[in-house]
């Protein structure tokens, strides 16, 4: 079929699932221990477990985005394992809305 992006499964750690399937994701502020600020979405290409540094004891969630949009966003660390990446909100929230079944909308 032409036209359609692959997708990828991506993850979000998170200590509040259930603000974010009512309410979405709202963009976080933050800055790195190098002191660069940043701002957006955290997101991950496998589920974190306890002993990845950015591990949350909660829920993951699980989006699926398309490659191209996400490949922008990726921030790149050797050596960690993972490949993880910023987006902003409003592109999560359209990965959410698009990955929950119709009764959970």
């Amino acid at each position: 079929m032409m036209g359609v992006e692959p997708r990828v499964k991506v993850y979000h750690a998170t200590a509040n699932p259930d603000e974010i399937l009512r309410l979405g994701f709202r963009e976080t502020v933050g800055t790195l221990r190098s002191g660069r600020q940043w701002a957006g979405v955290w997101l991950t290409d496998r589920p974190l477990d306890p002993g990845d540094a950015a591990y949350l004891h909660g829920a993951t969630l699980e989006l699926e985005i398309a490659e191209e949009i996400l490949q922008p966003y990726e921030w790149e660390e050797p050596g960690k394992g993972y490949r993880q990446f910023l987006v902003p909100a409003h592109l999560a929230n359209e990965a959410l809305a698009a990955t929950r079944p119709a009764s959970e909308a």
